[in-house]
């Protein structure tokens, strides 16, 4: 069923049940409130007089893992990672991290890519960094990015890196939230 253009009635006229239907109750269930599958969803506009419900997808690894990669990779349990269907999203990573380099002071990075119907590697401008934090003492860090996405279903999936010269870096409660506009 879709949203429909209402008829237009002059006093006295006389509707029949079919054009009542139609532009009365049929328009009704097309509303956001009848469309509601539940609490905290919320409704976007996913084409002329359409409406799409949406409601935020989280994940979380409560794993330690490390790597000495220096480009984005997988940890050895990948993720965590969460697949949305909308044409935009507001993604946050977030996980405890740091090197354990001797020496004090070196990065671990925490970012995201995007595969499925739209392809976005990882990157260091949407990336979760502990840079400077002392290698005995980690800490939580939170990034957040807004992504155009293409029509389709969009897996989000975490990916970590560590400071050149200065490895391993290690990550605990990794955790990815996405917004689907």
């Amino acid at each position: 069923m879709a949203w429909s253009t209402p008829i237009t009635v002059a006093t006295n006229d006389i509707l029949t049940a079919a054009q009542y239907n139609q532009s009365v109750r049929d328009n009704l269930l097309e509303m956001a409130s009848a469309k509601a599958s539940g609490p905290g969803n919320w409704f976007t506009v996913s084409g002329t007089n359409q409406l799409a419900e949406r409601k935020f997808v989280s994940s979380v690894a409560n794993d330690s893992g490390q790597t000495i990669s220096t480009s984005y990779a997988d940890l050895t349990t990948a993720g965590p990672s969460v697949t949305v269907n909308c044409l935009a999203a507001v993604v946050f990573v977030s996980a405890r991290m740091r090197n354990l380099a001797t020496t004090d002071g070196k990065g671990a990075y925490a970012s995201f890519e995007v595969s499925g119907a739209t392809s976005i590697g990882a990157s260091d401008n949407w990336m979760a960094s502990s840079g400077g934090v002392k290698s005995n003492n980690p800490q939580r860090i939170s990034s957040c990015r807004g992504v155009l996405l293409n029509a389709g279903d969009n897996t989000f999936t975490m990916k970590y890196r560590c400071q050149p010269t200065y490895t391993p870096a290690q990550f605990e409660q990794r955790e990815i939230v996405v917004i689907p506009l």
